[in-house]
């Protein structure tokens, strides 16, 4: 498999540890960010392959995080993946803010438990 950086944006450090420990025993190359905001200056900084987002930011919700980086040429082709344990609610919501009537991809990621990853992308 050929290594990635991925940038993982998420304030919860027990997620965040628990993700950056996942994709390093793949052997990718992990950027850390605690808020929306270092996220942001390190995805221009670094371009990472791909953006897993904690759509719970203090401040700016992952989902209008996610907005803004699909807005901005030098960021908006790199993958978004959501990064949840409301998956039915973050669903929802995707559904009726940004795409009414289609399916949303999302990766599941329970606060307490490992639950099962899939391959979404915004």
């Amino acid at each position: 498999m050929e290594q990635k950086t991925i940038l993982i944006i998420e304030d919860n450090q027990l997620n965040m540890k628990l993700v950056k420990t996942l994709l390093q025993i793949e052997k990718h190359q992990v950027l850390e960010a605690g808020s929306y905001e270092s996220g942001l200056e390190i995805a221009k900084e670094r371009l990472p392959d791909l953006i897993l987002m904690d759509i719970q930011l203090p401040g700016m919700d992952g989902l209008e995080a996610t907005r803004i980086i699909k807005e901005d040429p030098e960021l908006m082709n790199i993958p978004v993946v959501a990064l949840t344990s409301f998956a039915m609610q973050f669903r929802n919501e995707y559904l009726v803010r940004f795409a009414p009537g289609t399916e949303m991809p999302l990766m599941f990621f329970p606060s307490r438990t490992l639950g099962s990853f899939s391959t979404p992308c915004f």
